[in-house]
């Protein structure tokens, strides 16, 4: 599974960073107005920035009317604008390979650039872990909420980050050490002052700092000895921007008074593989390079245009060499979510009847999810082995069984004044008068209704309790989701509870081939037991026929408060017999037992 958990700060009741661990089912516990849909409305947000860069969301694509975010002023925590909103998404790529998001020309390995080159190009196919993140602040200048930065990290390590000025102008990307990219290389195949940016020796202290001001001209950490920095130093240094550098960085650990390291007297030049070697550990933490787009975000379908690369040679091929793959990296993981994102259904706590005479809409329109319609408008369209796959979840003795099924009937529509038409109302075969039209002229129409199994009766949802309306679109969902996140508030809402423990099946029968992830908020008890027996059984191999195994990494359990902080979040681990490994922070149902005691 691609995603791992979900980091939200600052965000409606949200005050402090809560990690939320995503698994292929993942519950959301917790009293009323705890902040449960609150994790999942801060899905709805990010995707608002990602597909439209709507950083000023009040209604959202998959939400349509059943959700209104208000606007920043009304969810960034306390309606506090000094406050940042941060979202971060932590991704396991071990069965991705970046080089499938890989930008421009270098989409081939090539023969006219150097062997490095080609290695360090290959360290795409190399990430197997990753971060997304974004922050919102309120921009005073503008008097709008703006995209503050967008950062990734590769392989457990911050790797870029792209930032704004104040007035949201000028864009810098700055790129970190990290063992995944080795910008070393670009300097020591490119530069010969590149010793000048490691530990400067006796002497050379005013020749690195004067390199880095005037020819980098960016933020550039080196680690100065405390005995080097005369007053007249110390007072210049002061005098530029406290970022520039730094004298508090730990010294590497080659380090030792009156003795620094000397790239030419390493045996031999430093391998470009060697990420461990003197070289990465010397490293400037970071370096800064301005670059040409509209807003922090990426654009996702371009290649980052760096506007004074500080590896800039003659070679054209070289400069856009790096620019792809920069691009590759920092937009890759971003490309990863947005797909994600782009794929996210939500079905709201109440899901509407369809009226008497309802009629499919014919464009699709994924915020008819939020009410539950969009499933009665799939299952009018759907094949028979939809349908039949349907009934078997609705109707099955082993399963739902909720005693009706689905009929989805097809009709002729024909005008009563039409010679066809009069020639069936009167009895006469229809060939002794030849019509000029044919049946497959006519219109067909489609009729949706259900069928009591009892009585053999066809009813519609409006002749039967609210049950059935409100669980199909739970089973439709499921079923008809292929990877992504499919988010249900209340699945539970106004079933039997012999009905609650068989939707936990159907959750565990669809996580099997899919790249799904069922984020569900619910009160519900008997789902709960479910999950935890067919952990027990799959564990103990006792699984009875015909049902899914289900282990405890791929279920996630939070329980969520509401304290003067903010929320609180608690992790409910489980073993592998289907035990809390945790104690929930006030008893599981303890309601219950209080009734019965």
């Amino acid at each position: 599974m691609i995603l791992k958990s979900i980091t939200i700060e600052n965000f409606k009741c949200i005050r402090d960073e809560v990690r939320i661990d995503i698994k292929p089912i993942t519950l959301l516990f917790g009293p009323n107005s705890a902040g449960k849909s609150t994790i999942i409305q801060a899905i709805h947000y990010v995707r608002e920035i990602f597909d439209n860069e709507n950083v000023d969301a009040d209604n959202t694509v998959a939400g349509g009317d059943a959700i209104d975010l208000g606007g920043f002023k009304s969810f960034v925590y306390g309606h506090d604008l000094s406050r940042t909103i941060s979202m971060q998404f932590d991704l396991d790529l071990t069965d991705i390979d970046l080089s499938d998001h890989l930008f421009g020309a270098e989409r081939e390995l090539r023969n006219d650039i150097s062997d490095w080159e080609n290695r360090v190009f290959g360290t795409v196919s190399r990430v197997n872990s990753a971060w997304v993140k974004i922050t919102v602040k309120w921009n005073k200048w503008q008097n709008r909420p703006l995209v503050e930065s967008y950062e990734v990290g590769l392989n457990g390590g911050i790797f870029a980050r792209i930032e704004a000025d104040s007035d949201y102008h000028q864009f810098e990307l700055s790129i970190f050490k990290n063992k995944v990219f080795p910008y070393a290389q670009m300097f020591t195949d490119h530069f010969e002052m590149f010793e000048n940016y490691l530990i400067p020796g006796p002497g050379e202290l005013n020749e690195a700092i004067e390199t880095a001001m005037e020819d980098f001209n960016q933020s550039v950490d080196v680690y100065i000895p405390q005995d080097d920095l005369s007053e007249d130093w110390s007072a210049d240094i002061d005098d530029k921007e406290s970022d520039y550098f730094t004298d508090d960085i730990e010294p590497p650990d080659s380090y030792m008074e009156d003795e620094y390291p000397d790239i030419d007297a390493l045996e031999g030049k430093p391998s470009k593989d060697d990420y461990d070697g003197e070289l990465f550990k010397n490293l400037p933490l970071k370096i800064g390079l301005p670059i040409n787009q509209k807003s922090v975000l990426p654009e996702w379908d371009k290649t980052i245009v760096i506007l004074d690369p500080s590896w800039k040679t003659d070679d054209y091929s070289t400069n856009q060499f790096y620019e792809h793959l920069i691009s590759t990296l920092l937009k890759g993981p971003g490309i990863i979510v947005k797909e994600l994102l782009s794929q996210f259904r939500y079905l709201g706590p109440l899901r509407v009847v369809p009226p008497r005479s309802y009629s499919p809409m014919l464009s699709k329109n994924e915020s008819r999810w939020a009410s539950g319609l969009a499933a009665w408008d799939i299952l009018h369209f759907s094949s028979p082995e939809f349908i039949e796959k349907t009934n078997s979840w609705i109707a099955g003795d082993d399963k739902l069984n909720t005693g009706y099924k689905i009929e989805l009937k097809q009709y002729k529509e024909i005008d009563i004044s039409n010679p066809l038409a009069v020639a069936i109302s009167q009895g006469r075969f229809i060939d002794e008068d030849r019509p000029q039209e044919t049946m497959d002229e006519f219109p067909t129409k489609s009729r949706l209704n259900l069928r009591e199994k009892d009585a053999d009766i066809e009813v519609y949802p409006q002749d039967i309790g609210m049950g059935i309306s409100q669980v199909m679109p739970v089973v439709v969902a499921a079923l008809n989701s292929r990877r992504g996140i499919v988010a249900i508030e209340q699945p539970e809402l106004h079933i039997h509870p012999a009905l609650q423990v068989a939707i936990g099946d159907l959750f565990v029968s669809q996580i099997q081939d899919k790249d799904l992830y069922f984020l569900i908020e619910t009160h519900s008890e008997h789902l709960m037991l479910r999950l935890l027996r067919r952990i027990r059984e799959t564990g103990e191999n006792d699984l009875e026929p015909g049902k899914w195994p289900l282990t405890p990494d791929q279920l996630a359990i939070h329980y969520m408060e509401k304290t003067p902080e903010g929320i609180q979040i608690s992790k409910i681990r489980i073993d592998e017999e289907g035990e809390f490994m945790d104690r929930w922070p006030k008893g599981f149902f303890s309601e219950r037992a209080g009734e019965l005691f």
